[in-house]
């Protein structure tokens, strides 16, 4: 099989312009049309999300592991020249791998920011933010290879999320820090970090019942499925806002050891 798109032509200056391609809170590619099929979808999300050459048995096997060899093989073809069909450059492939050939825009890969960088960003734009890390690495699909890039971008966003309410919340915005941390319990209501990030938020706001409330929610959440209680660690912000005490910042070793830290990217492994 010859390589897709042909060799020896090259890539012109267009061809070498960045195709975007979007993850987040549903697919898109950005090629003036979408790609007929599911599959050819499929196969664009994989390329894009790995970020470099994958031997074609695995992206066959991957995208189609029910199939038999033969009948992936084929559908991966098929895929293939459905891709071709919607951009000549935006996949290629030969025997043995496919890979992107002009570079691809990930709108994942933007939002993994060092996360001291949030710190910097003005405070219209961290509530801005909120917006981007809420939304889910491709809603709707349910493939087994999605499963640890999945896991891997909620771990980051809700890291994130966690930051930016921090951070809002000591700026004075109340109201923007709550949402931020209601985005990453929304993501696992049982991330403890996160409960208390927005419990710290509503106290300050001046809403110490609901603060109570999530509380509440949280110890139900655990004991109904771990048949356990929160930790220490939730209790003692509690106790402190009710003695009006000042809170320390979030996490025993407080937040500037978690500014450090890289958001790490959903690739598939």
């Amino acid at each position: 099989m010859r390589p897709l798109p042909l060799a020896g032509g090259g890539l012109g200056l267009l061809d070498r312009l960045p195709r975007r391609v979007s993850v987040l809170g549903g697919f898109s590619v950005g090629t003036g049309s979408a790609p007929p099929s599911i599959p050819a979808c499929r196969l664009i999300a994989f390329v894009a999300l790995t970020g470099q050459p994958v031997a074609r048995g695995h992206v066959a096997f991957s995208l189609w592991p029910d199939a038999s060899e033969e009948h992936a093989r084929r559908s991966l073809r098929t895929a293939l020249w459905a891709v071709r069909q919607c951009d000549p450059q935006l996949l290629a492939a030969d025997d043995a791998s496919v890979w992107a050939p002009s570079p691809i825009w990930l709108d994942l890969r933007t939002c993994g920011h060092d996360v001291a960088a949030l710190v910097e960003w003005d405070t219209s734009d961290l509530s801005a933010a909120v917006d981007r890390y809420a939304l889910s690495l491709l809603p709707g699909w349910y493939d087994d290879w999605l499963v640890l890039p999945r896991q891997r971008w909620d771990h980051a966003r809700m890291h994130a999320l966690e930051l930016i309410s921090e951070e809002l919340l000591g700026r004075g915005a109340h109201a923007p820090a709550v949402d931020a941390a209601s985005a990453a319990v929304a993501i696992e209501p049982m991330r403890e970090t996160s409960r208390i990030a927005l419990m710290r938020a509503l106290i300050a706001e001046g809403n110490l019942a609901q603060a109570l409330a999530e509380r509440r929610s949280l110890n139900h959440l655990l004991r109904s499925e771990l048949g356990i209680e929160s930790s220490v660690l939730v209790d003692e912000y509690l106790t402190s806002a009710v003695d009006g005490h000042a809170l320390r910042p979030l996490g025993s070793q407080g937040m500037e050891q978690r500014r450090g830290r890289p958001v790490a990217h959903a690739a598939v492994s």
